[in-house]
């Protein structure tokens, strides 16, 4: 299919007539070439939101048409996955009936020092280890948005406030099982 925004908006459109929920990857962000936006505008679309306070995964957009449901991710994998995780769960969830729309979240230590500020809520991919009692979180160091090998191994998701400095090890962090 050309990168083009009327062939993206014509299997967009074919995809909302014949579901309840179409989730997009890629196109989501602000490029010359990410046609998300204008796709979901050109077949009708009415936009819920576009980008979120969140990093990775903060290139997302919802929208809604005829009661179906547009939600379109980030090309990234790694940023796919944690907007999938914090906005088309939740909502798939809810759609099935669950109450608890996410995972409940458990306080954990980290397993090793996170150098990076966090000036909006980020999420880390990694993994639980059980030592001595404790549950600690190890994430995954190489956690930037494209690289799927951070996915490898992932039983949890961590989540730093916005506002956050760096985390040293034996710091507490919130923890969702995935």
């Amino acid at each position: 299919m050309p990168d083009e925004l009327d062939a993206i908006a014509e299997k967009l459109d074919a995809a909302l007539s014949a579901s309840d929920m179409v989730i997009t990857t890629g196109g989501a962000s602000v490029g010359d070439y990410d046609w998300a936006k204008r796709a979901a505008e050109a077949v009708g679309a009415e936009l819920l939101f576009w980008k979120i306070a969140q990093k990775p995964g903060g290139s997302c957009l919802a929208a809604v048409r005829d009661g179906k449901v547009l939600l379109s991710l980030s090309g990234n994998p790694g940023a796919a996955v944690l907007a999938l995780f914090s906005v088309g769960l939740p909502y798939v969830r809810r759609l099935c009936g669950q109450n608890g729309v996410i995972p409940e979240p458990f306080t954990a230590r980290m397993g090793k020092p996170y150098r990076k500020k966090s000036k909006m809520p980020r999420f880390l991919r990694g993994h639980l280890v059980f030592r001595d009692g404790m549950v600690y979180f190890v994430h995954h160091e190489g956690d930037g948005n494209g690289i799927l090998s951070a996915l490898l191994g992932c039983d949890a998701v961590g989540q730093i406030p916005a506002g956050s400095g760096p985390l040293n090890e034996n710091d507490t962090i919130q923890v969702f099982r995935v």
